[in-house]
C-alpha cells in the first residue's frame, strides 16, 4: 500500500501523463490511498478556483481513493517532527508533516515527488 501525495494527485487530475502513468503503474502492484489532508488540500482548490465545476471534479476523482485519517498517533508523530525539524532549521509546511505522519503511522509509504521536503522526516518510507 502507498499514500499518494498532493501534488501527484494534482498533476494526475490535471491528466499530466508522468503523474498518470505513475500512478497507474504503483497500483498495478499494490493499493493507493490518500490522507484527510489531500482531500482538504485538493478542496481547497477547488473551492478557489474561479471554476465551480472543479469542486465535483475533486469529488469524483477522490471517490476512487481510500481514506486515511488523523488520529492520537499520528498527530504525536507529527509534533515530535515538527519539534525535530524545527530544531534543525528544516522547517517544512505544517500540512506536509500531517502527511508525513499519517504515513509513519499506518506504515505506509508516500508517493510524491517532493522528495526535497519529505526526506528530511525521520522514519517517513518514500516510495521510489
Amino acid at each position: 500500500m502507498a499514500i499518494v501525495d498532493t501534488d501527484v494527485l494534482i498533476d494526475a487530475m490535471k491528466a499530466e501523463n508522468d503523474a498518470k502513468d505513475l500512478l497507474l503503474k504503483i497500483v498495478e502492484k499494490e493499493p493507493l490511498y490518500i490522507t484527510q489532508i489531500n482531500e482538504y488540500e485538493l478542496y481547497k482548490g477547488a473551492h478557489l478556483s474561479e471554476h465551480k465545476e472543479h469542486i465535483e471534479q475533486v469529488k469524483k476523482f477522490l471517490s476512487g481513493f481510500q481514506v486515511f485519517v488523523l488520529n492520537i498517533d499520528s498527530i504525536a508523530i507529527a509534533a515530535r517532527t515538527f519539534s525535530e525539524l524545527s530544531k534543525k532549521g528544516e522547517l517544512i509546511d505544517d500540512f506536509d508533516i500531517l502527511i508525513a505522519s499519517i504515513c509513519i503511522a499506518n506504515n505506509q509509504k508516500l508517493v510524491t515527488r517532493n522528495i526535497k521536503h519529505f526526506s528530511r522526516i525521520p522514519g517517513l518510507k518514500l516510495h521510489k
